[in-house]
């Protein structure tokens, strides 16, 4: 198919593709980060006809002067520093969906990132908390909300988006269940509700249906938004005066925003240390972490592996090995040398000493 000649400009098309994923079902997160990506592309570029694009265009935005592996600025107009290379690889990845998507509507005539190389980029070891830290970690929540947030990461290991949606509706404590849609593919599922959930929920609503002073109802968010007080001036009899706040409020209309930093915070006061990167999803792999572990002991890899994954809803066994930071020749790896004799065990005793008396000899 001929490139066509309707002059569209790269802003038009970048909503066209929007409605287009739109249409396809694409997560609202990713749709949003694309269109983050794109935007940017065209603040440095400029909205071009697309017809009238190169690679050299995309090259320079993501490696050029001013693009986003040098110091350049962001949408806002602040000063920002490099990106890193997964990051950059990222970026990649979706600008290459977009013109993947321009080629077939005949809008360019390839792919303009199909020859751009990947940047090499470090692999980063994931935190994956062990079951004594995350128990430490729930334990260190003093506010009744936050704690119900970790509870609900601890025993159901989805996804911060999954826990946001959440409705108290959708937690049946008499018959166990905890019904979720999986943000990614849509699908919904009904989790089993742990005897560790159970105590947490049953405490956590009690002290929410107070807080409102009204039953709760099903469309209530299960872990709201909150009002943190309002400060008030008091003047007492003797003429001095005291700063006081209002009781907290939970806001059942509005879910909760910024999950990560109750993990954050969780995790400084248990662990201590760096926290980037720490957030929902380090619940989510120290959780699958732990499952995989107990179920190996119990049944062997490959059924660790498919209750595993099951629970993080992953169709694929090779994406829960990266949650889990494992591969089934690292763990017969792991069971080979961990703590056990290695080369010592490869000679038989007798050229062992013969070794040792070399050794001294030096």
């Amino acid at each position: 198919m001929g490139v066509r000649k309707d002059r569209t400009r790269l802003s038009e098309a970048i909503e066209q593709y929007q409605i287009w994923c739109t249409q396809r079902g694409m997560a609202v997160a990713t749709r949003a980060n694309d269109k983050s990506v794109l935007t940017r592309f065209v603040k440095l570029t400029g909205d071009l006809l697309v017809s009238s694009l190169e690679e050299h265009h995309v090259e320079e935005f993501l490696f050029g002067p001013g693009g986003l592996r040098a110091e350049h600025l962001d949408y806002r107009g602040h000063t920002r520093p490099p990106i890193s290379a997964s990051s950059a690889n990222a970026a990649l990845a979706r600008m290459g969906r977009f013109f993947h998507y321009c080629q077939r509507k005949g809008l360019t005539r390839r792919d303009l990132t199909g020859d751009i190389m990947s940047l090499k980029a470090p692999k980063k070891l994931q935190v994956r908390p062990a079951p004594d830290v995350m128990l430490a970690m729930l334990d260190s929540c003093e506010e009744p909300r936050d704690r119900a947030l970790m509870a609900v990461a601890l025993n159901t290991a989805v996804r911060a988006s999954t826990i946001k949606a959440a409705r108290v509706g959708d937690l049946n404590l008499i018959e166990g269940g905890f019904r979720v849609e999986l943000v990614k593919t849509k699908d919904e599922k009904v989790l089993p509700v742990t005897a560790d959930l159970d105590r947490e929920m049953r405490k956590w609503l009690t002290t929410y249906a107070e807080n409102l002073g009204r039953p709760l109802r099903s469309t209530d968010f299960l872990v709201p938004a909150r009002n943190n007080g309002r400060f008030y001036w008091v003047t007492h009899e003797d003429g001095s005066r005291e700063c006081l706040r209002t009781a907290i409020e939970y806001l059942p209309h509005k879910p909760m925003a910024k999950m990560e930093e109750v993990i954050q915070r969780a995790y400084t006061a248990v662990v201590g240390g760096d926290i980037k990167g720490i957030g929902i999803h380090t619940i989510r792999r120290g959780v699958a972490r732990a499952l995989f572990d107990q179920l190996q002991e119990e049944g062997g890899y490959d059924h660790a592996i498919r209750v595993v994954s099951a629970l993080l809803g992953h169709k694929q066994a090779g994406t829960t090995e990266l949650y889990l930071g494992t591969s089934s020749e690292e763990r017969k790896l792991d069971r080979v040398m961990r703590g056990r004799d290695f080369l010592t065990a490869m000679v038989p005793a007798a050229d062992a000493d013969n070794v040792v008396q070399l050794r001294a000899a030096q």
